[in-house]
């Protein structure tokens, strides 16, 4: 699914970015590597902290996708570093990369009309392609089919 949302906005974001820096095409195929990376990263980041929740409230369309919710904003950062490090630019051209990019790939996923709804939490999981992630599989799978605290489970790995 990730990889369907970032195709569908390669196009406006090679635009945007146009404008703004001089990408040629394999910069622009760097960006969108680094936009899935932090993607994933970012929900990944998010749901091992326990916000499972607010990452379907968000995918659902319940929750407003911008740098104000915590999940955007998280993601956001993550591509910021991610940037600096794999795109070999400034941490200024990676904060205006972040905010031409991060924004439109995450109103997409917040989008019913592009991406659907997911019904649960394991679905929601499966449709970013968790469920095939060993880590993601193993704690945030095991703990919603029992019906138990996601966080409190976690909690339970350190003491």
């Amino acid at each position: 699914m990730i990889d369907q949302l970032l195709s569908s906005v390669k196009g406006m974001v090679g635009e945007q970015l146009a404008g703004k820096v001089n990408f040629d095409q394999t910069q622009l195929e760097k960006t969108m590597e680094v936009t899935k990376e932090s993607v994933l990263g970012g929900l990944k980041k998010e749901a091992l902290g326990g916000n499972v929740s607010g990452i379907l409230n968000l995918f659902n369309g319940k929750d407003v996708a911008n740098n104000e919710n915590p999940i955007v904003s998280s993601v956001s950062n993550m591509f910021v570093v991610k940037a600096i490090e794999k795109l070999g630019v400034n941490a200024e051209t990676a904060m205006s990369l972040s905010n031409t990019v991060v924004p439109l790939v995450m109103q997409k996923f917040a989008s019913k009309d592009e991406t659907g709804e997911a019904k649960s939490e394991l679905e929601l999981m499966d449709l970013i392609g968790f469920s095939a992630d060993s880590d993601m599989k193993e704690l945030v799978s095991g703990y919603l089919k029992k019906g138990t605290d996601l966080l409190g489970g976690l909690g339970g790995l350190f003491k």
